[in-house]
């Protein structure tokens, strides 16, 4: 699932992109993935709001044929699907704690 380049000090990894093709719950240092819908639909869960507090994450479709659902873990506040179904569909989430927030996107 996950391409690491560069990790440091205590296991921090930086410059890291998550390569997805199935359903996935996204950890906390996920913040670059791109997905691959060609082989069926599935959903990609977002890591708890509370713990990825200040953390920015760059979703990109790369292939589709098929849709993604982007969901939170019930948690967020007024948090609604996100349905990601044509190639070339990215969105950016921003976590403040409390609720994700879509801070660009070209969803169709």
């Amino acid at each position: 699932m996950t391409q690491e380049r560069g990790i440091i000090g205590n296991d921090t990894v930086v410059d890291k992109v998550a390569f997805i093709t199935s359903a996935t719950t996204l950890g906390i240092n996920d913040q670059t993935v791109r997905l691959d819908s060609s082989g069926g639909a599935f959903a990609l869960t977002l890591p708890n709001v509370s713990e990825a507090r200040g953390m920015f994450y760059s979703i990109l479709i790369r292939t589709a044929g098929n849709a993604v659902t982007v969901q939170d873990q019930d948690e967020s506040e007024d948090w609604t699907n996100l349905t990601m179904d044509l190639a070339d569909e990215k969105v950016v989430l921003y976590s403040d704690g409390m609720a994700w927030q879509t801070l660009a996107s070209n969803l169709a």
